[in-house]
């Protein structure tokens, strides 16, 4: 839209009152009416100017193009229309939404905006696909109180990503369109790949891999499609899909002789979502002893309080909590010892060279240190020599992970390995696994 950029001047500048405000508006955006209209001004109104600012659009714009995240604007700027009764006009930008809410001057604005926020579905679908997003308002402008800083004003008039071409975009659609589907057909997997305690020699517990084998026999790039669910706000289908895949499958596990604990990846930016714990723990549905959950140390940035609600939340229903590839984020130690985490997982980086680095086995060390003192276990990731393996053992890391342990293997093949190895905390079957894990499928499709 051309001019927008001045347009955030133009309303910041003027004070002239609410009848120039929608002159201004009328001028450079496309006006979506509400009940009144852009209501003239009334005297003892009070006039504010939010913007909405959808938290996933700028990567859904680049990813799946200027039509979808146009389409996302135009379905929310409908939803606000249907359910806001107040005076107010709506306003359709490039990249936000705009509100004039008038109000009476005696009467608390954020009432108003809170109530239009609450108005927002959590998803929203588009060109066949759906998103999750989530919007956040903010006040620019108030006739009772000039709140417009100069900062505000050059965040505004700031560019955007530039988007991909229609190929790229298309592409992107057509990959989340595929995943549904296989989502809903059966063709997703979970490959597990085992922990290895150190002082036992034990396997307490393994990390649920994805795989996605296509149609035609290729194997789907799954780290590529992670980032394209995480970018467009599309992940929570697929981590409750592997928990409950989980839940099953570990299941198994323990039916087979093996107490063994799973845990499934989950995406820092589902920590802020307030019904993530709940969905979470309902997936989980009295199995806590079963599986856990991995997240980096970053996942609490974005959102500190409502991530850290949400963990304590999964945490007090007995469900346990890794702390994954530390070390290769920034997090402070005041976030750190905030978390509720079982489990603090050092990043590969720090492991490869452990043996050839002189400053690795120092870091390393003081992390197990920490750890161990926030009562945290400690699990090695990348573990592929014996040098490694050993050097961890000495400096008192519990659990190491890697190729030299075992690849991430499917759950007929993580239970072979489990009694060929006699490396499990239980050592005995129940019952020949392939007949339990046959049993089990029956009953689940009965």
């Amino acid at each position: 839209m051309q001019g927008f950029g001045s347009l955030q001047y133009v309303l910041a500048s003027a004070l002239a009152g609410a009848a120039l405000l929608c002159l201004s508006l009328s001028l450079y955006c496309r006006r979506k009416s509400i009940n009144n209209r852009c209501v003239k001004p009334a005297p003892r109104l009070r006039h504010a100017y939010y913007q909405l600012d959808v938290r996933q659009l700028e990567r859904i714009r680049t990813l799946l193009g200027l039509s979808v995240a146009k389409a996302v604007l135009d379905h929310l700027a409908g939803q606000i229309e249907r359910a806001v009764t107040m005076p107010a006009s709506v306003l359709v930008g490039e990249m936000s939404l705009q509100i004039v809410v008038s109000h009476d001057e005696g009467a608390p604005m954020e009432q108003a905006i809170a109530s239009i926020l609450a108005a927002l579905p959590q998803t929203v679908s588009v060109a066949g696909v759906t998103l999750a997003i989530t919007v956040k308002a903010r006040l620019l402008f108030d006739t009772a109180v000039d709140t417009y800083s100069a900062a505000e004003r050059a965040h505004l008039a700031s560019g955007f990503l530039r988007a991909h071409d229609g190929v790229e975009a298309g592409r992107n659609i057509a990959l989340i369109k595929e995943f549904t589907e296989a989502l809903h057909t059966g063709a997703l997997s979970l490959a597990y790949q085992p922990k290895l305690d150190v002082r036992n020699n034990t396997i307490p517990s393994v990390e649920a891999l994805l795989r996605w084998t296509r149609d035609d026999g290729s194997e789907a790039n799954i780290a590529e499609l992670i980032t394209l669910l995480e970018d467009t706000g599309s992940i929570a289908p697929l981590t409750l899909w592997a928990l409950q895949q989980a839940v099953f499958d570990t299941t198994i596990m323990h039916q087979s002789g093996f107490p063994i604990r799973t845990f499934v990846n989950v995406s820092g930016s589902l920590l802020s979502s307030p019904d993530f714990a709940d969905a979470v723990i309902g997936t989980v549905h009295g199995h806590a002893d079963k599986v856990g959950i991995e997240i980096t140390e970053t996942a609490v940035i974005a959102d500190p309080d409502m991530a850290l609600r949400s963990l304590e939340t999964i945490a007090a229903a007995g469900i346990f909590i890794a702390i994954d590839d530390f070390g290769a984020g920034v997090c402070s130690l005041e976030y750190l010892q905030r978390l509720p985490a079982n489990e603090l997982k050092i990043d590969r980086n720090f492991i490869g060279s452990l043996s050839t680095s002189h400053r690795n086995p120092l870091i390393v060390k003081a992390t197990i240190d920490l750890a161990h003192a926030l009562e945290m276990k400690v699990t090695a990731e990348g573990v592929e020599d014996r040098l490694s393996l050993a050097l961890l053992r000495v400096m008192g890391c519990d659990m190491a992970q890697g190729y030299l342990v075992a690849r991430p293997i499917a759950l007929e093949e993580l239970l072979k390995f489990l009694e060929n190895s006699a490396s499990a905390t239980s050592g005995k079957l129940l019952a020949p696994a392939g007949t339990i894990v046959a049993d089990m499928k029956r009953q689940a499709t009965a």
